[in-house]
């Protein structure tokens, strides 16, 4: 996990495990959180997520979801049970980065 900052923006690139889950205990402090997904489809039928961005009030992550591909179920947990406060009811959601 790197912090970048410039005169412009400042977010952190997350390309760990650690940092991942660090990414995770941030999440569940906040309330309100945007998710933005990058997929790469050249010469790839139904295409993968290479990028994924996820800003809060106060920070923005960058994750790397190439390298982390086999650890972004760590991810499933909150988003389900974020889902479940905001609508007051469950919904099933998996993110399968395929």
């Amino acid at each position: 996990m790197h912090e970048r900052h410039s005169s412009r923006q400042s977010y952190t690139w997350v390309d760990t495990k650690q940092g991942l889950d660090l990414v995770v205990a941030h999440l569940n402090t906040v309330s309100e959180v945007a998710i933005d997904l990058e997929q790469h489809s050249f010469r790839s039928f139904q295409g993968f997520v290479c990028l994924m961005q996820i800003s809060t009030r106060t920070r923005d992550f960058l994750i790397d979801t190439l390298v982390l591909r086999s650890q972004m179920q760590v991810l499933n947990e909150y988003v389900i049970a974020w889902r479940c406060r905001r609508r007051r009811r469950c919904t099933s959601i998996t993110l399968a980065l395929t």
